[in-house]
């Protein structure tokens, strides 16, 4: 679906042509902050989710789908904060229940066998406190033990195990 980046004051059809009229700048696919491209089309897939905000990051699945994180609070006109997860099929996974608090980010995902490290700025990931890291079983939707104490932004991983945390705080505990 076509969308503009501004005010449109009026629309005319002419046969199968549309003219557009109005105050803005741009014209185009309306894909929100996340678009699935192919290596050989450069046309977004429109089946992919929309979502109301930023993508930061993404991380594989294992199962042909993906980890969204980001600055965002609406996926396909549902309240998502700041993670979610698309199945293969492209469809959001209704059972993924751990978000972030409201208003938060997530910049860096990665995963190494069923677990998602995740980082950014959140305080809390599903009900379980955590500042700005944490780690998630992905079987089990279960936020693991592992909680470094970090009193900053988180905004990069670099590697999966040994993990190397690139992140702009005073102190880690």
């Amino acid at each position: 679906m076509s969308s503009v980046n501004g005010t449109v004051n009026t629309v005319v059809k002419n046969g199968s042509t549309y003219y557009v009229g109005g105050n803005f700048s741009y014209v185009g696919l309306r894909t929100g902050g996340a678009a699935l491209l192919s290596a050989t089309n450069d046309y977004p897939d429109m089946n992919f989710p929309g979502v109301q905000g930023a993508i930061s990051c993404s991380a594989d699945d294992g199962s042909g789908g993906w980890f969204l994180g980001g600055t965002f609070i609406e996926v396909n006109g549902v309240n998502h904060y700041g993670l979610i997860h698309v199945k293969s099929d492209k469809s959001i996974d209704t059972n993924w229940h751990l978000e972030t608090n409201s208003y938060s980010s997530v910049y860096t995902l990665t995963r190494s066998g069923d677990t998602l490290f995740m980082g950014g700025t959140f305080s809390s990931i599903g009900s379980t406190n955590r500042i700005s890291i944490a780690t998630i079983k992905i079987s089990t939707q279960s936020v693991l033990n592992w909680n470094p104490i970090v009193d900053g932004t988180v905004n990069t991983f670099w590697s999966k195990i040994p993990l190397f945390i690139l992140a702009k705080f005073c102190q880690s505990k």
